[in-house]
C-alpha cells in the first residue's frame, strides 16, 4: 500500500499542550483543505465552569439549602440523595437546589426529571437564581416522579415548597433530559463538548490527521474479500 502523502507540515507551536484551542488556517483548493498557518487562541479572563452532565443524575452535584421561617423544614443529605421533612404551617418554607460550581445549558430544549418518594403535595418550580418562586408553581410532585420544562436560564435553581399540611420526601435523582416532544421548529441547537472526547490517542490520532492527507495519490490497496450474502 502506498504511503499517504502529507500536504502540509509545520513546527509544533509552543504551549500547545496547555492551549484552550488551536486554530489551523488555510484555504479550500479543489475540495481539499490546504493549511498554511497554525496558532494558539489566546484566552484572557475567568474560565467558565463545567457544564452539568446531561441525561445523568446531577443531584449529587447540587447545593441544597432550606428556606423559610418557624423552622418548618429540615433537610439532610443521605449519600447522593436529599431528605426533606416539612412541618405543618402556612409560612413559606422548603428546599432550594442550586448548582453554583457548574453551569446549566442555554438554548436547550429539555426537561427536569425528579424521582423519589413523598407523602404529600410538594410544589416545584424552576426559577432564576435569586428570584422567588411564583404563587402558582410549575408543577406538583406527588408520588414518585415529576417532569418539568427546562427554561433558558444558565443560573437556574429548583424550588421545592412545603405544603400547608406538611410532608416528608426522599429525593433520589434530578436529571436534565431532552424534551420528549416539541411542536415548534427549533432555530438553535446545543453542541456539547467534552475534553476527554478530543484527547489524542493511538486510535484517534489517524482520524484527526485524515483531513490533512491528500487523496490525490493513488492507493494500491489489496482487494477486500467479498462477504457472502445472506439473501
Amino acid at each position: 500500500m502506498a504511503e499517504a502523502q502529507a500536504i502540509w507540515e509545520a513546527p509544533v507551536v509552543k504551549g500547545w499542550r496547555e492551549a484552550e484551542s488551536i486554530d489551523v488556517h488555510g484555504t479550500m483548493n479543489d475540495g481539499i483543505f490546504r493549511p498554511d498557518a497554525i496558532a494558539i487562541t489566546e484566552f484572557h479572563g475567568v474560565t467558565a465552569p463545567a457544564l452539568v452532565p446531561l441525561g445523568e443524575n446531577i443531584l449529587g452535584l447540587a447545593q441544597p439549602r432550606p428556606f423559610g421561617v418557624e423552622e418548618r423544614v429540615v433537610i439532610r443529605k443521605d449519600g447522593g440523595q436529599v431528605v426533606m421533612d416539612c412541618k405543618p404551617g402556612r409560612s413559606p418554607a422548603g428546599l432550594i437546589l442550586r448548582w453554583p460550581d457548574f453551569r446549566l445549558p442555554t438554548s436547550y430544549q429539555g426537561q427536569w426529571l425528579l424521582k423519589g418518594h413523598n407523602d404529600g403535595k410538594i410544589a416545584v418550580t424552576p426559577v432564576k437564581a435569586g428570584q422567588d418562586a411564583p404563587a402558582v408553581p410549575a408543577g406538583y410532585w406527588k408520588g414518585e416522579a415529576l417532569s418539568l420544562a427546562f427554561t433558558e436560564h444558565e443560573d437556574q435553581a429548583l424550588v421545592l415548597a412545603c405544603p400547608v399540611e406538611g410532608a416528608s420526601a426522599l429525593l433520589q435523582s434530578v436529571t436534565l433530559a431532552p424534551a420528549e416532544s416539541s411542536t415548534s421548529v427549533l432555530a438553535r441547537g446545543t453542541w456539547i463538548w467534552r475534553e476527554e472526547d478530543w484527547r489524542l490517542t493511538r486510535r484517534t490520532l489517524p482520524e484527526l490527521l485524515l483531513p490533512l492527507v491528500s487523496l490525490n495519490s493513488p492507493c494500491r490497496c489489496p482487494p477486500r474479500p467479498m462477504q457472502p450474502s445472506r439473501d
